[in-house]
């Protein structure tokens, strides 16, 4: 994508242009960022396709609501993610994890072939041994996705990019990540990855389990300091009860 679509969408994402400001026209645009007029009808396209903007005859273009925006999109979400309320961004994410990923851990332990369980497995182990946080973020990832396709449920599969991007700028934005809470963290995917191999679903990871210890992550906030402060984010994994049942085995 070209450097003037993302400069326009991250202006509009980060609150320059609230919903329903009306852009300027082509003309102005082209003479703003020195672009041809023709590039600038094809970046207000595509900035349409993803219901960021709506544009009629006569009135131009208009930045639509922001729960219209297709925040299921990589850019959107790339865009949103680096906007100055990020935290409240990925906060929201790491909640709507909390719903999802300990029911979909719950299918895959019911319904994960041989094939999938290898993968999980594999990307397990590679979280453990991986040098760097950047390896192991990538790892992460792949571990949560692989869990959502061993789920058997075909529409929790295109959530996964909400999730691979919520990993991703969380570690974007990390300042800090002592090896207690990584090894904690590796622990309880470890048993995770555990509870699908047995087959061991428990029907109670439709709920979070509220006892069970969080995963602190610094978030930078951009400034030097932290974003979140005392406040953190916890993983959807430490979450998961039938996890929390086999730590206590």
């Amino acid at each position: 994508m070209g450097r003037w679509p993302t400069k326009s969408a991250c202006r509009i994402v980060r609150g320059d242009y609230p919903p329903g400001t009306i852009l300027p026209n082509e003309a102005k645009w082209s003479e703003t960022f020195n672009v041809s007029r023709s590039a600038v009808r094809e970046a207000i396209k595509m900035l349409m396709a993803k219901s960021l903007l709506a544009s009629r005859p006569k009135i131009g273009s208009w930045v639509e609501p922001k729960e219209r925006w297709n925040l299921l999109d990589r850019d959107v979400l790339a865009w949103y993610a680096t906007a100055p309320d990020r935290e409240v961004f990925l906060k929201t994410v790491q909640e709507f994890r909390h719903i999802i990923e300990p029911e979909a851990t719950a299918f895959a332990a019911m319904r994960r072939s041989d094939e999938q369980m290898a993968e999980i497995s594999q990307a397990c182990r590679e979280m453990g041994q991986a040098t760097s946080l950047q390896e192991r973020t990538r790892a992460d990832t792949r571990f949560h996705l692989a869990i959502l396709r061993a789920s058997g449920n075909d529409l929790l599969v295109p959530l996964g990019v909400l999730i691979g991007s919520a990993l991703d700028h969380l570690f974007a934005f990390t300042t800090r990540r002592s090896s207690d809470d990584l090894q904690h963290a590796q622990k309880l995917h470890e048993a995770i990855e555990k509870n699908i191999r047995l087959q061991r679903p428990d029907r109670r990871a439709a709920m979070p389990c509220a006892s069970c210890s969080p995963t602190p992550m610094t978030v930078s906030d951009g400034r030097g300091g932290s974003g979140l402060g005392s406040r953190a984010f916890r993983s959807s994994a430490s979450c998961h009860p039938s996890v929390a049942s086999d730590r206590r085995r």
